[in-house]
């Protein structure tokens, strides 16, 4: 007898599916079939939205996906979206191996003699370009805007992190109405998301930034309307005008 999924639990699949999550791990995962997944997150999107997922989803994995993992090589499981979702294993190999690259670079530079460290300080100059500043700050989104992986925190339950603007502090030049914009932070590498994570969070790899464009009308129902990542402020609001 097939299990009934309870509202929370068609909500979080959904989210998942939207950020790659294959239907085999999250068969897994409630305890169902990849047919009751299909299922559930078909009847949750547009048919317009479901088709570009189905799409989306076959760029990286050609094999059906009622299919199940217990079905799959070796091989092929591990060439599917399965590897996703990055673990906290993942980063915990890597890690003394991080400290080490830094402590040997650190150590390079105390080797020096420090008159070969100075360097002669430029003035700032008083007036800055704070206006023209603001008239760049924010790009419309497009796809070409992201690297081709992407890394972002999220919470135990896959629930987004977002924030307003104003608690970035590398945006404060913004008009105070743009600095209450909730907005999600991206990674363009794995070390640095991991530096940023915390214990309550966990690291998710986004393996095409082609999610971000399907996901845009999820993202600002929720009332995300920005996405940074290193220096570049992006605009999802745009985008839906454009696209509407």
């Amino acid at each position: 007898m097939a299990r009934k999924l309870s509202k929370n639990q068609k909500s979080e699949i959904v989210k998942k599916a939207l950020l790659g999550m294959p239907f085999g791990e999250l068969a897994k995962e409630y305890d169902c079939t990849p047919s009751t997944i299909t299922r559930t997150v078909k009847g949750c999107l547009s048919d317009q939205e479901y088709l570009s997922l189905k799409k989306l989803r076959s760029k990286f994995n050609p094999l059906n996906q009622d299919q199940a993992p217990e079905n799959l090589s070796k091989e092929n499981q591990s060439e599917t979206l399965g590897n996703n979702l990055v673990r906290e294993d993942d980063f915990e190999n890597n890690q003394f191996s991080q400290v080490f690259d830094e402590e040997e670079e650190n150590s390079e530079f105390n080797d020096q003699d420090p008159k070969e460290n100075f360097q002669e300080v430029i003035p700032l100059i008083s007036e800055f370009a704070w206006e023209e500043q603001k008239e760049v700050a924010a790009k419309a989104f497009a796809v070409e805007l992201l690297p081709e992986t992407v890394y972002m925190l999220v919470d135990k339950k896959v629930e987004l992190e977002s924030k307003p603007l104003k608690e970035f502090s590398q945006w404060s030049f913004l008009p105070e109405h743009d600095q209450e914009r909730l907005a999600i932070m991206l990674f363009s590498n794995q070390r640095s998301a991991k530096r940023n994570c915390s214990r309550n969070q966990r690291v998710l790899k986004v393996p095409n930034p082609d999610v971000f464009k399907l996901s845009c009308p999820f993202l600002l129902s929720k009332g995300i309307t920005r996405l940074i990542i290193d220096d570049c402020l992006i605009a999802l609001d745009i985008i839906e005008k454009e696209i509407s």
